[in-house]
């Protein structure tokens, strides 16, 4: 009789025990299940995006991890102390519509070459000034830390004659090369920049010179004039410019410079794009124009990436290319780097500004100078992206009042009639852009959805 006792006590104490574990290991999981479920979403965000059949692999031997981590610190380090250039169209008031027409291609060629110096950031042409040097304040501060070229060039005597100079440090120097070939001169124009800038051409770099040639001089006149025709919508099946940037290229599908002047990457078909990169796959802008192009807006989208990481490895100074590069790299890369690269390399584009903070508040990433919430603003004020992200950098630093003050200047520019800018700005999101022409965006609904949680919330803080 005492043994079955200890027996069943000893079994009552198992079942208790056992009870006791059931109910501590079902709340762990009621615990860890939001953990869970945030992993199991950061893993299918990680989880490789479809392989288009039609876009090549750039990189067929790499894994995912080799394919995203290419940039060293010691890399960042050198390409954040580049120096940097500016290169204005070659033309000045006492040139004829040709020589003019003919300057601002040439500039959209010299961008284009000299980008892929190891030792120079050249800005691309969506961020040059569209003037002339003959037109800026060659003393103003911002030009303290750059290196700045311009000049003009001139049809005289059956000859080419260029006309450059460079502005650095408070100083000029000019310098002029002509020749009675079209092709020579093109050589001669490299040269001169080069020598103005004070620096040598590799045997390689030299090899990326010889793709995305223009055939003749009046290449570079009709890709020049594309520069003049009115800016279409952004959100037209194709503007004006885009219209004629096409139909340039298929007459010379091995000159693909025109295509820099589209309205917008989605004016162009995906076909056009990859047939350019085929025949000039040296052109940096062009493979940041494919990226912007085949981007699914969604993560781990490696078959965008690819372009992102061959723009940057040609041209370690592409600012836009590092700006967009977290876009289509899993949420868990982490690359900083070229996030902040992206906006140090380009401190006046709103874009690379937006994309930097968007890391940043991802991560709960903070800044303790919280003015950089409004620099967005500030920048360009018809684009609604840096106000969002200001009113949320600023709620998060529990500066309520600040972020309805934004909220309210935000109001104001969704309000019916919408801008271009602002508009252009919208559909550069693909989703977004889909939205908004299916009519299912209402950005101004959003807007005061946002201000009435404000009001609330502020108006609850004071009642206590």
């Amino acid at each position: 009789m005492a043994v079955i006792q200890v027996i069943l006590g000893f079994a009552i104490v198992l079942a208790i025990v056992g009870f006791a574990f059931a109910v501590v290991r079902r709340m762990t999981q009621v615990l860890l299940m939001p953990f869970r479920k945030k992993n199991a979403a950061k893993a299918a965000s990680d989880a490789p995006q479809p392989w288009p059949a039609h876009i090549p692999k750039l990189y067929p031997n790499l894994n995912t991890d080799q394919l995203l981590h290419f940039l060293t610190k010691e890399e960042y380090e050198r390409i954040l102390r580049l120096r940097r250039v500016t290169i204005t169209p070659f033309h000045d008031p006492q040139a004829s519509p040709d020589e003019k027409h003919f300057g601002i291609g040439l500039q959209l060629l010299m961008i284009r070459d000299l980008r892929l110096h190891r030792d120079l950031t050249v800005l691309g042409p969506e961020d040059t000034p569209s003037h002339s040097i003959f037109e800026w304040d060659l003393d103003a501060p911002e030009l303290r830390n750059v290196s700045l070229i311009g000049g003009t060039v001139r049809f005289e005597d059956k000859r080419f004659r260029g006309y450059f100079q460079l502005v650095e440090g408070g100083s000029s120097v000019k310098l002029q090369v002509e020749d009675e070939d079209f092709q020579r001169f093109l050589v001669e124009c490299r040269r001169g920049l080069l020598a103005l800038l004070d620096v040598e051409a590799s045997e390689t770099l030299s090899g990326y010179w010889q793709t995305g040639r223009p055939v003749k001089a009046q290449d570079l006149i009709a890709t020049g004039e594309i520069a003049f025709l009115t800016r279409g919508p952004a959100d037209r099946a194709i503007g004006p410019r885009s219209a004629r940037a096409v139909e340039l290229f298929h007459a010379n599908p091995n000159f693909v410079l025109p295509l820099h002047l589209a309205e917008d990457e989605s004016h162009i078909s995906e076909e056009d794009f990859l047939l350019a990169f085929a025949r000039d796959p040296y052109d940096v802008h062009l493979q940041f124009q494919i990226t912007c192009r085949i981007w699914t807006a969604k993560k781990s989208d490696l078959a965008t990436f690819q372009f992102v990481r061959q723009a940057i490895e040609l041209s370690p100074g592409h600012g836009k290319a590092h700006m967009v590069a977290n876009n289509s790299a899993p949420e868990s890369a982490n690359l900083y780097y070229h996030s902040e690269l992206g906006y140090r390399l380009l401190p006046d584009n709103t874009f690379a500004l937006s994309n930097h903070l968007l890391y940043l508040l991802r991560r709960k990433m903070v800044p303790d100078d919280l003015s950089i919430a409004y620099k967005g603003v500030e920048l360009d004020p018809d684009h609604i992206q840096p106000y969002w992200q200001g009113i949320t950098l600023l709620k998060m630093a529990h500066h309520d009042a600040e972020a309805l003050a934004l909220a309210l200047e935000l109001k104001k520019v969704v309000t019916p009639p919408l801008s271009e800018r602002t508009i252009y700005c919208i559909t550069q999101n693909p989703q977004r852009a889909a939205e908004w022409k299916a009519g299912t965006y209402n950005p101004l609904r959003d807007v005061n959805d946002e201000i009435a949680r404000l009001e609330a919330k502020l108006a609850q803080a004071d009642a206590k």
